[in-house]
């Protein structure tokens, strides 16, 4: 777990916020992110399957009214 979050420190973009992380007994992980700009969630979530990060990478949007939420849901490798 601590180095998933140090990988995910260095690949999120600075206005990206993520307001939650579930990591369950498997490795399976499950985010809730957002920001103002729709094109900064997909560099995200697009870093998080280049960097290797996560596999088994998932994107769903939540609203995208105000500030756009994901919730992003992968496997730690």
């Amino acid at each position: 777990i601590p180095n998933f979050l140090s990988e995910l420190m260095f690949i999120m973009p600075s206005n990206v916020k993520v307001t939650s992380i579930d990591i369950d007994k498997n490795g399976g992980v499950k985010m809730e992110a957002e920001s103002g700009q729709y094109a900064q969630l997909g560099f995200f979530v697009s870093k998080l399957k280049l960097a290797e990060v996560l596999k088994e990478v998932d994107m769903e949007v939540v609203s995208d009214s105000g500030n756009i939420k994901i919730i992003v849901s992968g496997v730690m490798p």
